[in-house]
């Protein structure tokens, strides 16, 4: 960690493999939760309180208390990166969903035009309403998978 001078304030900047953190001017107006004269220089991710360079320590990505919330934030971190695992998989599941019932529309929709071509009755029109369901589904699937943010 290094400090320098900005308009008179201290900025502490961490630098992390390829990640920089420069503190933004709300932190270097906030005091430190514990040390009410030192500059804060970030928030513990576990509890929100204000922390300077003594009171912190970097967890993953995060910042937290020193000697406190490591373990919390290692929880919060672990869960995070769960979530984006799940968050891939519910997009494969969305689009796979969505193709799937593309496919099966696309197939009542033909044994519905088939039993109309023959002359059949009113299952040829039930066949091609259900078609068009599929179908309609498939499209509301495959627009909502493009909702979701892809992680990596």
């Amino acid at each position: 960690m290094r400090s320098e001078q900005d308009d008179g304030l201290n900025v502490y900047i961490s630098l992390r493999e390829t990640h920089t953190y420069v503190i933004s001017t709300i932190y270097r107006k906030m005091k430190c939760f514990k040390h009410r004269e030192e500059n804060a220089v970030g928030l513990c991710k576990s509890c929100g309180r204000s922390l300077c360079p003594d009171c912190y320590t970097e967890v993953g990505d995060s910042l937290c208390c020193k000697g406190k919330c490591e373990e919390k934030v290692k929880i919060l971190n672990s869960m995070i990166e769960k979530n984006s695992q799940i968050l891939s998989t519910s997009n494969q599941a969305m689009k796979s969903a969505a193709k799937f019932s593309l496919m099966m529309g696309i197939l009542f929709m033909g044994f519905g035009a088939w039993h109309l071509s023959n002359d059949r009755g009113s299952l040829s029109y039930f066949l091609l309403a259900l078609g068009a369901g599929f179908v309609v589904n498939g499209i509301l699937r495959s627009r909502k998978s493009t909702q979701f943010p892809n992680e990596g």
